[in-house]
């Protein structure tokens, strides 16, 4: 397991990228967007302390600390 440090508002993962891991939130909280069709970002939920992010495939999201 390799631990990250993230600054706050940086963005983890993004749209399109493919992943094969797993995030855990040790600390603080993980924000789940999407940017919609109107390029608006869609907040789809939010990961506290002790939560867990698996990514397998690609996906359709981006993450922000």
């Amino acid at each position: 397991m390799k631990r990250l440090y993230i600054k706050p508002n940086a963005e983890v993962i993004k749209e399109g990228d493919f992943g094969n891991c797993a995030y855990i939130v040790e600390s603080g909280s993980l924000e789940v967007s999407k940017i919609n069709d109107q390029t608006h970002k869609q907040v789809l939920g939010r990961l506290k302390e002790n939560d867990i992010l698996l990514i397998f495939e690609k996906y359709e999201f981006q993450c922000f600390l």
